[in-house]
């Protein structure tokens, strides 16, 4: 924003990032409020160098110098909507009534830490650690707006979302690990999105996905593995039909397909196998979603599918 580029915009940047990057800064004169949050709108921080990169497999990593960490601190009732604010680590950190709208938030990291009544529309957080498990702490994040945000490439492990809208966020390849939702809506197009609450030693399992609203969205290639369910809400019009005991229907289908040699049936044990190696809690509910295994194998392997996942339908 031109208001920074200004000599004394200039000095105003410098003030402003000592008060947000600070541990005892008082807050600055000059600035006013917007919708009650300090205004600091189209603020940026310098990016760290990045010292080298490297890649195997197609995966790449930079060796970054001068990255920022904040620790045992907190950001309340500031608007940084459009600032650029790359790679921050937070640890112990909590955030309460702060809106990052349309910002630039790439390769934050969170440990410990809450975030409570945030604003992230349309912001970009790729490469995000949003939640983990460390030293037996977890990050929550509590009536967060994710609508529209780019999450690709984002971190979930552990944690909870509470009361979040995730509606039309880029999600594309995202993998929600052990994390607990509650009040949550999703709407938009979900491709290869995975709900994994599978049991992880040494890891806490996910809590039962309460009142999540998927009405209004559309699944293409959606996992849901070991879950439980409580009032969630699904999309009407794919198909989609939840089975309760997942791991038994699944033993019980495979004794089924015992002995047969039909292509759809050598489907349908490479799709059980691995489900029942690596399995989540005994009460967990399996989603079938129709649309999936039409395009996997057809009208055969959906139908098969169907008889086995629902023998008394």
């Amino acid at each position: 924003m031109k208001r920074w580029a200004t000599p004394d915009g200039l000095a105003r940047q410098a003030a402003a990032t000592a008060w947000l990057l600070g541990d005892d800064v008082p807050r600055p004169e000059g600035f006013g409020d917007v919708d009650g949050r300090v205004d600091l709108r189209g603020l940026s921080l310098a990016p760290p160098q990045v010292l080298a990169r490297y890649g195997f497999r197609g995966v790449s990593t930079s060796v970054l110098s001068g990255v920022i960490e904040l620790r045992s601190n907190s950001w309340s009732a500031i608007d940084l909507s459009g600032s650029t604010l790359p790679n921050l680590r937070f640890f112990d950190f909590t955030f309460e009534n702060c809106a990052f709208v349309r910002s630039r938030c790439i390769d934050w990291r969170l440990w410990g830490s809450t975030v409570r009544a945030c604003d992230f529309e349309r912001a970009d957080l790729r490469d995000a650690l949003l939640t983990s498990w460390h030293e037996g702490q977890t990050n929550t994040w509590t009536d967060v707006s994710f609508r529209r945000t780019n999450l690709r490439g984002s971190t979930t492990s552990g944690g909870t979302f509470d009361g979040c809208a995730f509606d039309d966020a880029s999600l594309r390849g995202q993998e929600f690990r052990q994390t607990s939702f509650r009040d949550c809506t999703f709407a938009g197009t979900l491709q290869d999105v995975r709900f994994d609450a599978r049991v992880v030693p040494d890891m806490p399992v996910a809590d039962t996905m309460r009142r999540v609203d998927f009405s209004r969205a559309t699944f293409q290639e959606v996992y849901l593995s070991g879950c439980r369910f409580e009032d969630v809400r699904w999309p009407t019009v794919q198909g989609i039909r939840v089975y309760p005991r997942q791991y038994e229907i699944m033993r019980a289908a495979l004794a089924r397909l015992e002995g047969d040699e039909r292509h759809e049936a050598q489907q349908m044990r490479w799709i059980i196998e691995p489900e029942l190696k690596f399995r989540g809690a005994e009460d967990s509910a399996g989603v079938f979603v129709r649309e999936d295994y039409v395009k996997w194998g057809g009208e055969p392997l959906a139908t098969l599918a169907e008889t086995l996942y629902f023998p008394t339908a």
